[in-house]
């Protein structure tokens, strides 16, 4: 994915602070949106836990600014002109107000398409939830703040996860990024979740460096207009009673083109957080069976910091049937990691964090 620099030159910034309505206690851990005029998310950040964020405009002008908590109404409101190198430095009051889904019944099961982001409907509350989730997840993994230990691995599977590895190659080290490997949106768009084609079938040496490249979706992708255009979104009913599970489920829609997936957003019903993310490739080849595609765990702290706990992707690795002239299926190639320990900003352990972590890691995998 693109290296994350500082700040360009000369760019016009929001340089703000968030407050409560009422007691003007400062808001942490919201996802901050800058929109343009077209509506188009141009940058984004979390606020800190004094309330601060900053954002850069990429061009002088008039823009707005997006405040979305978990569990509470988005709120937004328009930017001065932004001359160039300007710095605007408000503090933004933003009111407390919780939303509650209204009863999900009336949906059935029916399948919506081309949801619009930002709208009352119920389905566009539950994807901003997760858009909100997820940018904070991204902005915790990117923290130069508090500091997360990781253990990563790469093995080759079958389709039931055993390992046809002697042993899998896991790797300690620090998070510094989304660990899903993701690209711009715009250039998904374009070319689709998987660059590069598969060769003709010839006699290769089983591995994961035949075919294409597969990128996974990240905080942006998924909900910018053409992915949500591009797919169809359903509520599925609870398996059983009790069931405290909330799943939206996404399909590609008939128009869409090569950028699409399948999978589910699975949230905690009573406070429609995001808990579970499952993706899968679309449209791959008569060889290759089901289960190309990744999962994430979520995990909210207790000081409300969002974090990517537990993390895997696969891509289909072909074997070449040299008699016959055709690819057939060998396993997967998995890459996958897991958050180890939570440090403060001192460097010193913080395990109460640890703990949570590791709750969500011995939950394993999703279902398929």
């Amino acid at each position: 994915r693109p290296a994350r620099g500082g700040l360009p030159l000369a760019a016009q910034q929001v340089r703000g602070r968030l407050v409560l309505q009422g007691d003007g206690s400062p808001v942490s851990e919201a996802l901050v949106l800058l929109l343009d005029q077209e509506r188009k998310e141009v940058a984004r950040t979390a606020s800190t836990a004094s309330g601060g964020f900053l954002l850069a405009a990429p061009l002088p002008g008039t823009y707005w600014v997006r405040v979305q908590r978990i569990g509470f109404r988005a709120w937004e409101t328009n930017s001065p002109v932004l001359e160039a190198g300007a710095t605007w430095t408000p503090t933004l009051t933003v009111p407390d107000e919780p939303y509650a889904l209204p009863e999900l019944t009336a949906y059935g099961g029916k399948s919506l398409c081309g949801v619009a982001a930002g709208s009352a409907d119920v389905m566009a509350r539950l994807l901003e939830s997760a858009q909100t989730a997820l940018g904070l997840a991204e902005a915790g993994a990117t923290s130069q703040g508090r500091k997360f230990r990781i253990q990563t691995w790469r093995q080759t599977v079958r389709p039931d996860g055993t390992s046809l590895d002697s042993a899998p190659t896991i790797v300690p080290r620090q998070m510094s990024g989304w660990p899903i490997q993701s690209a711009d949106p715009d250039s998904l768009r374009n070319w689709g979740f998987e660059r590069g084609s598969w060769p003709a079938p010839r006699d290769v040496v089983p591995g994961p460096n035949v075919g294409p490249v597969f990128y996974g979706p990240d905080a942006r992708v998924l909900f910018t207009s053409w992915f949500l255009d591009a797919h169809c979104f359903s509520i599925a009913k609870p398996s059983f009673k009790g069931d405290s599970t909330l799943v939206v489920r996404f399909k590609p829609a008939k128009q869409a083109g090569r950028a699409a997936l399948a999978g589910r957003f699975e949230y905690d019903l009573r406070s429609v957080e995001l808990r579970t993310l499952v993706f899968a490739f679309v449209r791959q080849p008569y060889w290759v069976p089901e289960g190309a595609g990744g999962a994430m765990r979520f995990v909210r702290l207790a000081d409300g910091a969002w974090l990517p706990a537990w993390w895997r992707m696969r891509a289909p690795v072909p074997a070449a049937n040299a008699r016959k002239g055709i690819y057939e299926f060998f396993g997967y190639a998995e890459t996958g990691g897991f958050v180890s320990e939570a440090l403060q900003a001192d460097g010193a352990p913080d395990t109460a964090a640890t703990a949570a972590l590791r709750a969500a890691r011995d939950l394993g995998p999703p279902p398929d």
